[in-house]
């Protein structure tokens, strides 16, 4: 099918900076311990999470928020104190992990507690690693604290931040337990041994038979198979595919108006119903995501589209995030693009 795309130079530029501005970083990242509230989501830990249950590493938000939620109204629970977020205990020195599912050059990471930053680690414009972890020193603080974790990109105007929960100065561990006293057995009676001696009159009494006292039955002792490790690997995402690359508006007679995006995941220890698969696009700066149905051997699907006609034609990006049973989280390494045109080819 034959396309003709005709643009004014002038307001491509213009939409094309705009867009530039409002697109979210293609990079991703929440705090994984000690776990931050989207990752109790993502654990399931705590219920009726919503979406950020699905996608623990998408809290992304301008720079500069002193919210849990970044803004984002569907991830609106995370700024919820009310809700009871368990504490964990922790010392006056803690050390934070992030993961990083899609890594993208970092200015900083902030810590802050109230209106206190309470540490800031330099990124250097460098790619982090796939996982980082910071010690920051809490000394000036104690009992409950609501603490914020800022991961500042480099090269945008965003960060992608993550709220923990700590118990400071409150222990850790659980204490040892006294052992119960043990009893000690009373001694069994001991039947009486040789024979009786006779009586004045010659005769001997009846001897009675010894008693016979059983051994009480040893309790079996219970062996205790060794706690599985925790599950610490995130799962794999193979290439992402959408079929067709070219869209036309929603109400167009003849052109195609959605795309199949797939994608392959595997992962070491959670079946594709356990994985939480889901594709993120941005249209005309506005972010979008659809959730992923398993298709068999390992491949999920989703559909984009249909949309109403763009201000102009449009590359859409797509990206694919897989969570596993226990929270970790990879996301695609590069989008995949869809084309969607502002106007209807004729029939």
């Amino acid at each position: 099918m034959r396309r003709r795309l005709t643009l004014p130079l002038l307001t491509t530029g213009a939409v094309t900076a705009t867009l530039a501005i409002a697109a979210p970083a293609q990079a991703h990242g929440y705090v994984s311990s000690p776990p931050s509230r989207q990752a109790l989501c993502a654990q399931n830990r705590v219920p009726d999470c919503g979406q950020i249950r699905y996608e623990p590493q998408s809290v992304e938000g301008p720079k500069g928020l002193k919210t849990c939620h970044a803004g984002i109204a569907q991830f609106a629970v995370l700024n919820d104190d009310s809700r009871n977020w368990p504490a964990t205990s922790v010392g006056s020195t803690v050390t934070f992990t992030w993961i990083n599912t899609a890594r993208h050059s970092t200015a900083n990471w902030e810590y802050w507690i109230g209106g206190t930053r309470v540490a800031v680690v330099d990124g250097g414009g460098r790619q982090p690693d796939a996982t980082v972890s910071h010690t920051v020193n809490l000394g000036g603080f104690t009992g409950r604290q609501k603490l914020l974790a800022v991961w500042n990109i480099a090269d945008t105007a965003n960060a992608f931040y993550s709220c923990v929960d700590l118990q400071i100065g409150g222990g850790g561990g659980n204490p040892t337990p006294t052992p119960s006293p043990t009893a000690t057995p009373s001694a069994l009676p001991t039947p009486p041994s040789g024979t009786p001696s006779a009586t004045p009159d010659g005769t001997r009494p009846p001897v009675r038979p010894p008693v016979r006292t059983s051994a009480p039955t040893p309790t079996p002792s219970r062996s205790t198979a060794p706690p599985s490790p925790p599950d610490v690997t995130a799962p794999v995402v193979g290439g992402v595919s959408a079929d067709p690359g070219q869209l036309e508006p929603k109400g167009c007679p003849f052109g195609i108006q959605s795309s199949t995006v797939a994608v392959s995941v595997t992962d070491d220890r959670s079946g594709p119903a356990a994985l939480k698969v889901t594709f993120r696009y941005t249209l005309e700066g506005a972010a979008g995501t659809v959730r992923m149905a398993a298709a068999g051997r390992g491949v999920f699907t989703g559909t984009l589209g249909p949309f109403p006609a763009p201000k102009q034609s449009s590359r859409i990006p797509i990206q694919v995030t897989a969570v596993d049973a226990a929270g970790n989280a990879t996301t695609s390494a590069k989008p995949v693009y869809v084309t969607l045109y502002n106007y209807c080819t004729p029939g």
